[in-house]
């Protein structure tokens, strides 16, 4: 239920983009030149990866592209050309490649990963499962690429960092359906998180031996990111914004023998993407995302992960924030308009201290992002 509901809000977002000039619409014989990179500026210690889509040319070109940013000043220093269709998720392995997945309708078969270079240039198109979408983590040796396949059962495949092989597939059986929503990865651990008929499964991956060590459920939820930190891992649960009276914005699963479950009170409503510095969880909340709700308000949460204190800000009405991270000091948003034309697409900072958004960069198309610092 909830997968078709995630797919129908991505076809929905770009219904409304077609008309707002912004979706990924490829026009019959202009060609998009995958693997074009321009902008060869001089890359920096720590680049922000910037995955940017539905970017249009002056010559009338829709496209998609990865963004190298410097973060110091905020320009941009490289632009990759990616293949047609529709990138939804970015990776970065040991090796300084970025690997992006692509998003695809049950049945439709996308089951594209793009190996980009650190320095911007395409290396390989791989092609480990369907609709691998759902996150791209790594060890030292291996990917691990969870895919949704048909949104009825899903799989992570396991891709040999030195050959780009398919190495094995680790694929979780239960009694009932696991459609895959998310993934996250620490301390040698790959959470996977699939709704089921009933209940919902969290899926625990050892990531040396390729097998499922530990299973949980939860009755109610939709998660949405997951953000790993000191043995423990956060689950976002979107589905909060509609039914808060059954469950909590905040799943929190502490790795343990066996592992502990519980639900955390943030304040707003629904909970989207996460970040993590100096032991404090900061949240982007927008209750419509992936969800039914019709609420035009955006947040801003934080909690301390040492003390359990919260804090909240509101942000302006249908700011639909494409991800969070932080970024060299400072907590900076993705912003792709799409509702309000006085809102300009591009990467912003958000300020606790004073609860105000500053545009650092005029993006268009900026959606995820992938920061490489320390």
């Amino acid at each position: 239920m909830w997968q078709r509901q995630r797919l129908a809000w991505v076809i929905g977002v770009c219904l409304l983009a077609v008309l707002l000039s912004g979706c990924t619409v490829y026009l019959p014989g202009v060609e998009n030149p995958a693997g074009d990179v321009t902008e060869w500026g001089e890359m920096p210690e720590y680049p922000l990866y910037v995955l940017s889509k539905s970017v249009s040319s002056p010559e009338g070109r829709i496209y998609n592209e990865l963004v190298a940013v410097d973060a110091a000043n905020w320009e941009v220093i490289r632009r990759t050309v990616l293949p047609d269709g529709t990138p939804w998720n970015i990776g970065r392995d040991p090796q300084g490649r970025i690997w992006v997945g692509y998003a695809t309708m049950p049945g439709n078969g996308d089951n594209r990963v793009a190996v980009v270079s650190a320095e911007g240039a395409i290396e390989k198109v791989l092609r480990p499962c369907a609709d691998p979408s759902y996150g791209i983590h790594f060890t030292d040796t291996h990917a691990f690429v969870a895919c949704g396949l048909n949104g009825f059962n899903s799989q992570v495949a396991v891709v040999d960092l030195q050959t780009l092989e398919l190495s094995q597939t680790i694929d979780p059986q239960y009694d009932e359906r696991f459609s895959l929503t998310a993934s996250g990865m620490g301390n040698g651990k790959l959470l996977l998180f699939g709704n089921g008929e009933t209940k919902n499964w969290l899926a625990l991956v050892d990531t040396q031996i390729f097998t499922i060590t530990e299973t949980l459920t939860h009755p109610f939820s939709n998660i949405n990111d997951i953000v790993y930190h000191a043995d423990q891992f956060y689950l976002l649960n979107k589905i909060n914004a509609m039914f808060p009276e059954k469950s909590e914005a905040l799943l929190h699963l502490t790795l343990s023998s066996p592992s502990k479950l519980e639900e955390i009170h943030l304040p707003g409503e629904g909970a989207t993407w996460g970040t993590i510095a100096d032991d404090q969880l900061y949240v982007y909340q927008n209750p419509r995302y992936g969800t039914t709700s019709s609420s035009p308000l955006r947040f801003i949460s934080r909690l301390n992960l040492t003390t359990g204190e919260t804090e909240s800000w509101p942000l302006p009405d249908w700011w639909n924030a494409g991800d969070i991270a932080w970024v060299n000091g400072k907590l900076i948003l993705s912003y792709r308009r799409l509702e309000d034309p006085d809102q300009i697409s591009g990467l912003y900072e958000f300020n606790p201290e004073t609860g105000e958004l500053t545009q650092l960069l005029h993006l268009p198309g900026a959606e995820r992002l992938l920061p490489t610092g320390p």
